[in-house]
């Protein structure tokens, strides 16, 4: 296998150093990019199983999934109990790893996740230091706190794709469609401080 280079780093470091120069079009290109990817995989029946931050790399600002390790073919009827990204994972493989088998509903979860920080520029839970307490705040239906100036398109985006229940969650087409066709007015303003 060949890799090629990313310039950029990983989505983490580059959101950390660019975010402040991003737009709401730079943030929806790359959610398209990150989707494109996703969509790849999962039309040939694959998923990924720890889509994160840091497997996402980034060349001369274009988006590219990475680390396949953990991925697996549907295809195949071997289960893995291998681990994830705590912050990005499905709360009923968090809850049941050896029962729940990750399916491609799974890497839409961790899709919302990583569009909800295209939005916020900072890490899930990044201030839950604690694998545990984050991981039994998603299982109870935790999800980060929306973010002020978000296209509400957008956030309707991540919020369904974060749903508790798998059968709720919109496939990858669904999602590629509405970023297609998402308006960037109206924008979410919280009613309350601290939401």
């Amino acid at each position: 296998m060949v890799l090629q280079f990313a310039n950029n780093g990983n989505l983490r470091s580059y959101l950390r150093e660019h975010f402040s120069e991003l737009d709401w079009t730079a943030k929806i290109r790359m959610a398209k990019e990150i989707s494109s990817g996703v969509n790849c995989l999962h039309r040939e029946n694959i998923v990924h199983c720890d889509l994160h931050d840091g497997n996402i790399l980034v060349h001369h600002g274009k988006l590219m999934i990475t680390d396949f390790g953990l991925s697996k073919s549907l295809d195949n009827s071997t289960k893995s109990i291998a681990g994830g990204t705590c912050s990005f994972s499905d709360p009923q493989y968090i809850k049941n790893p050896f029962l729940y088998e990750r399916n491609k509903s799974s890497d839409i979860y961790s899709l919302g996740v990583l569009f909800w920080e295209l939005s916020s520029g900072v890490p899930p839970f990044k201030d839950m230091v604690n694998q545990t307490k984050i991981a039994l705040h998603v299982i109870n239906g935790g999800r980060e706190t929306l973010i002020n100036g978000t296209p509400i398109d957008f956030m309707n985006i991540y919020r369904d794709a974060w749903n508790s229940d798998p059968s709720l969650r919109p496939d990858i087409a669904k999602i590629r469609d509405r970023l297609t066709n998402m308006q960037m007015d109206p924008v979410y303003h919280s009613e309350t401080t601290g939401e």
